[in-house]
């Protein structure tokens, strides 16, 4: 019988940048290298759109930031790696986080896009992870449904159509975006 020992955090992240195959679309779940599928043009669209409202809402603030792709060290021995597109700090020292490959520090909020097949698959877990670690709302922009299912300990999950308003709630008081707007192509 074959044993594989399971991969640190700290071991995943020196060895990603030398897996040229799957280097950008991969992460940590249990000790363990998952591969996903490479994102589609709805996937950048979306984070690309989320992005330009989120930096407008942050600009006017003195304090949080955002991080993208940014690993988050959910689960230690077996270690969970998880690269969400986006994730919001509204606590702390600002920019404190911007430079770490990986963090072990909970965002306030966290932005996911289910684009791709093996994505959406994996929602659910992402989701209930983010949530049991401790991040205070987890958006799910869905391109393909244009909607976003905003999910927060212990309440409902608010599915939100593309007229709706998708807010911060509590967590990021007074950011607003139509939720149209985060499926919007710069071609139109």
């Amino acid at each position: 019988m074959i044993e594989f020992s399971l991969m640190t955090a700290e071991e995943f992240v020196d060895r990603r940048l030398d897996w040229d195959d799957i280097r950008p679309w991969s992460e940590l779940v249990k000790g363990h290298v998952k591969s996903f599928e490479q994102p589609d043009e709805a996937h950048g669209l979306t984070l690309l759109n989320f992005s330009k409202a989120l930096g407008q809402y942050l600009m006017q603030l003195e304090t949080g930031y955002a991080c993208f792709d940014m690993g988050l060290v959910t689960a230690r021995d077996p270690d969970t790696v998880r690269f969400t597109p986006c994730c919001i700090f509204s606590a702390g020292p600002r920019f404190a986080e911007m430079d770490k490959p990986v963090t072990d520090s909970v965002p306030q909020a966290a932005l996911e896009v289910a684009s791709t097949s093996d994505r959406r698959n994996s929602m659910r877990e992402r989701v209930l992870e983010y949530l049991d670690w401790g991040i205070e709302v987890v958006w799910v922009a869905d391109p393909q449904a244009e909607m976003v299912h905003t999910f927060r300990p212990g309440q409902p999950i608010d599915m939100l159509n593309r007229d709706s308003i998708l807010t911060g709630g509590e967590t990021l008081a007074g950011f607003e975006v139509p939720v149209g707007e985060l499926f919007v192509s710069s071609k139109h």
